[in-house]
């Protein structure tokens, strides 16, 4: 139930308010994860041990 509410709540069918009070803190666990996720720089950067000058 949790991931069908986080899923109606991330796409904007729900708000977190329509959310029932005992899945409502699990939902806002999942969404400020996905949140932090989202912040995080996913791109790979070169390494400087990996930058090799010729």
């Amino acid at each position: 139930m949790v991931d069908m509410y986080y899923r109606l709540v991330k796409s904007g069918l729900r708000t977190i308010q329509k959310v029932p009070d005992r899945y409502r803190a699990a939902v806002m666990l999942d969404l400020s994860n996905l949140a932090l996720h989202d912040n995080n720089n996913t791109t790979p950067t070169p390494n400087e041990t990996n930058i090799k000058i010729y």
